[in-house]
């Protein structure tokens, strides 16, 4: 009893593998990476919004930008592209009101002042809010940017970059203290969803 019970582990084990892609075009990856069953994609409601947090690989940054260049999306030139951009990380932060349609900069503000000083925040201050830690380390934010559409979406988002060191592996925890909201949003991923990728395939 207990071997044909192997046995059929071992075979669901088989099928299991068989299903799942090792390789993916452009599209697909882009598409794939972009769901929560890729897991870098994560959804949260903290006071009153929700928050869409996305962790997005040098791979992906890289497809993006060549398909909203030119569509074009040539393999050399992809892996030339890549390299400058080896060991980067990039987390994609969309926050947007759970009902309503005031974004974090309209929602509730009290006169021009208090607009302005929320424009400028969100914009030149909240990257050093912003905290990645891999397992004990905290990596500091690198390049940093505020989307800000001034109302013709209730959708705001941040995009930071993080460098990680060489041959990173273990836990990625996000930590965003909002200075204009006093929401706390945290987020956790592993690179092991990161290894688990399918490769490219041009």
């Amino acid at each position: 009893m207990r071997s044909k019970a192997i046995l059929v582990a071992t075979a669901l084990a088989i099928t299991a593998i068989g299903c799942r892609s090792t390789t993916m075009s452009p599209k697909d990856y882009i598409a794939y990476s972009s769901t929560p069953k890729s897991g870098l994609v994560k959804a949260y409601e903290i006071g009153g919004m929700q928050y869409t947090v996305s962790l997005r690989t040098p791979q992906w940054y890289t497809l993006m930008e060549m398909m909203q260049a030119d569509g074009k999306l040539d393999k050399e030139a992809f892996a030339q592209k890549l390299k400058v951009r080896e060991g980067a990380l990039y987390l994609l932060v969309s926050v947007k009101p759970i009902s309503g349609n005031q974004s974090l900069v309209t929602n509730g503000v009290n006169g021009m002042e208090q607009y302005d000083n929320r424009i400028r925040y969100y914009q030149f201050e909240a990257q050093r809010d912003f905290h990645l830690q891999v397992n004990d380390t905290e990596i500091p934010a690198g390049p940093y940017f505020f989307e800000y559409n001034y109302e013709l979406s209730p959708e705001s988002k941040f995009l930071v970059q993080y460098n990680l060191p060489s041959g990173t592996k273990g836990k990625l925890n996000l930590r965003f203290d909002d200075q204009v909201t006093g929401n706390v949003l945290t987020a956790r991923f592993n690179t092991e969803d990161i290894d688990q990728l399918p490769a490219l395939s041009f």
